[in-house]
């Protein structure tokens, strides 16, 4: 495994770099790539590439934790947002808007969505549950376990952000 770990170690670490959102989940991906690896070495098919085998576990780790930080996200508002639903579709606006009027907003708010989704979960989720849950800086602050001026730190680095991204994408 050290001989393997050496000669592959520079690609796997390259790849993790790429899918992570920062150095600290890289590390993570890296390390849990080799450990799965290792794991399940009785399953590598020794007439097949190496490589490509570690590439689809570290691949399959991270949609792993992609689902699971979602999955942590709905918990944290599903917990502690009871009676808060988040913004239903149907009923964006006032009134009842005409058919076209209702698919734009839906482009809308699926544009906003993918922007948000570009964020990092340190600044996504303090505007998630502020603006789509009507949380107060305190709230976020207790479920988070931060002091209230980094949440409204991050929520100005995170509404900057957004606004970038939105910009971007032809929207002021």
């Amino acid at each position: 495994m050290d001989e393997l770990i050496a000669r592959h170690q520079t690609e796997l670490y390259t790849l993790c770099r790429r899918l992570a959102r920062n150095r600290a989940d890289a590390d993570d991906l890296f390390q849990e790539t080799w450990i799965k690896a290792w794991r399940n070495f009785h399953r590598y098919d020794p007439r097949q590439r190496f490589l490509p085998w570690l590439v689809t576990i570290c691949l399959n780790l991270h949609r792993d934790r992609g689902r699971r930080h979602k999955r942590w996200l709905a918990r944290i508002v599903e917990r502690f947002t009871p009676g808060r639903p988040g913004p239903d579709l149907e009923q964006v606006g006032s009134g009842a808007p005409a058919a076209d009027e209702t698919l734009v907003q839906r482009e809308d708010l699926t544009m906003l969505s993918d922007c948000l989704d570009t964020l990092d979960d340190s600044l996504r989720i303090p505007l998630v549950l502020h603006y789509y849950f009507d949380w107060s800086t305190e709230e976020i602050a207790a479920v988070l376990e931060i002091p209230p001026g980094t949440v409204k730190s991050r929520m100005w680095t995170g509404r900057r952000q957004l606004a970038g991204a939105l910009k971007e994408r032809g929207h002021d």
